[in-house]
């Protein structure tokens, strides 16, 4: 296997004549990305606030916007898989 395809965990996908053009695997992450990048301003707006959850107990609230954020980071991590596959993509000859 190339070692230059696998990259800590994320594998890239190779450009050639039988497969997907660069310019479609291209495509297609910017839309996928997109999507995520949309998803995290969406989930922002969702954020929790202690008034909806302050009848629930103490401290539920700091517990449900610890959980909002570990969500966030998620979806941050994904996009920079994203970019790194995308990256690793354009950087091909083909």
């Amino acid at each position: 296997m190339d070692v230059k395809h696998v990259q800590e965990n994320i594998t890239i996908p190779m450009v050639h004549l039988n497969g997907t053009s660069k310019q479609e695997l291209l495509k297609q992450l910017e839309n996928a990305y997109r999507a995520i990048v949309d998803a995290g301003k969406a989930l922002a707006q969702a954020t929790p606030h202690d008034r909806d959850y302050y009848v629930i107990g103490d401290g539920v609230g700091a517990k449900a916007r610890d959980e909002h954020y570990a969500r966030m980071r998620k979806l941050a991590e994904i996009e920079r898989d994203l970019e790194e596959i995308a990256i690793g993509i354009d950087q091909q000859d083909r």
